[in-house]
């Protein structure tokens, strides 16, 4: 693992990302725009945050971020957050967890939660998904099936609008639990 580029701002973040086509990027939530991690879709994301803003940095949870890490958490977590970010499992320090809980929590209705009901993918769709859930990026996957990178950004937004997700790293951990549990029954 190695820092191939630093940047300061949003457009020094894309073009860096653009040019050096990194495979993780770590922005600071106080210093980058929650909008900065659309743009980056070809990479996983990991927000460094303070617990103090939570409200702003949970924004985040709605792009395509692969972990959220305390920004003073030690260099080993660091790493186990690129790590896992990057082989798609995601990470949350473990004092931020509460902090995301709660602000998860304050946004849902208090009569409970209804449980989407999803729309059939199409084949297509599904073979962008299986790829999706082994940790292939974008630009793989159109490799892969002999597409465009941007009919893969189209295929997955299908998806996760077809299974109210609202970003990848969410339905690669909702379509594994759900593979677990039809293999349990």
């Amino acid at each position: 693992m190695s820092v191939i580029g630093e940047a300061t701002d949003h457009a020094q973040i894309e073009t860096l990302s653009r040019t050096l086509a990194p495979d993780v990027v770590v922005l600071d939530a106080s210093a980058q725009r929650s909008d900065t991690v659309g743009d980056l879709d070809s990479v996983v994301v990991v927000v460094v945050a303070d617990v103090d803003s939570a409200f702003e940095w949970a924004t985040y949870t709605y792009a395509n971020i692969g972990g959220i890490l305390h920004r003073d958490a030690p260099a080993e977590q660091l790493i186990e957050a690129v790590q896992r970010a990057h082989s798609g499992e995601g990470y949350i320090s473990p004092i931020l967890g509460g902090a995301l809980l709660n602000v998860v929590r304050s946004r849902l209705p208090r009569s409970g939660v209804q449980v989407p009901s999803y729309s059939p993918l199409t084949p297509r769709e599904q073979d962008v998904l299986d790829l999706l859930q082994r940790g292939m990026q974008n630009k793989e996957i159109a490799k892969e099936l002999c597409i465009s990178a941007k009919t893969v950004k189209f295929h997955v937004s299908n998806i996760l609008a077809k299974c109210q997700m609202s970003n990848r790293n969410a339905l690669i951990a909702c379509t594994r639990a759900e593979m677990a549990i039809s293999r349990r029954s």
